[in-house]
This record gives C-alpha cells, structure tokens and sequence, in this order.
C-alpha cells in the first residue's frame, strides 16, 4: 500500500498499471515460502469528496484475505492520493 502512493498520477490512472487482483505468498524469516498464500483485491476510485479539487484525488482500497489455520482472516485500508502529492517530491 506504501508504494501506491509513490507511483505518478498517469500510472494511478493507467487501466491495469496496478492489478485490480494479486495472490502473494507469505515468505518466513529465511525466505522459504510457507505455504501461506495471500489473495487480495485494489480498487482505485474517486476521491468521496465535494470540494472543488476532487478531480485531483483518487481513493485506493485494498483488501487481503488468507488462512490462519483454518480460520480465514481479512484486513482492509485506504489511502487517499493526490495528483501533487508526495510522489511529485520523491522522483
């Protein structure tokens, strides 16, 4: 989640630059995968703003879900990024 709000407004707004799905293993401490799998969801919207600059914002929610034991777990965020935000300042 902490790199999407590096990435450029063009690829924020690119069709597929970021996959709407993705399956990610986990990886232990020696970086052997241990079988845990995560799958997950990201979804870029329009910021849920009125003000006159919400063309310049977009609203990124991502959701991961995975198996602890055979309890299934799932956790959400969203972050909010701007078209001269952080980013402009990075690269």
């Amino acid at each position: 989640m902490e790199t999407i709000r590096l990435y450029s407004w063009d690829q924020i707004n690119t069709t597929n630059f970021i996959p709407s799905t993705f399956v990610e293993p986990f990886y232990s401490v020696t970086q052997a995968v241990s079988g845990l799998m995560y799958t997950g969801s990201v979804q870029i919207t329009a910021a849920p703003i009125s003000e006159p600059y919400s063309n310049e914002m977009r609203q990124v929610a991502m959701e991961v879900h995975w198996l602890s034991g055979k309890t299934p777990r799932s956790r959400e965020m969203k972050t909010m990024i701007s078209r001269y935000g952080l980013q402009n300042y990075i690269y």
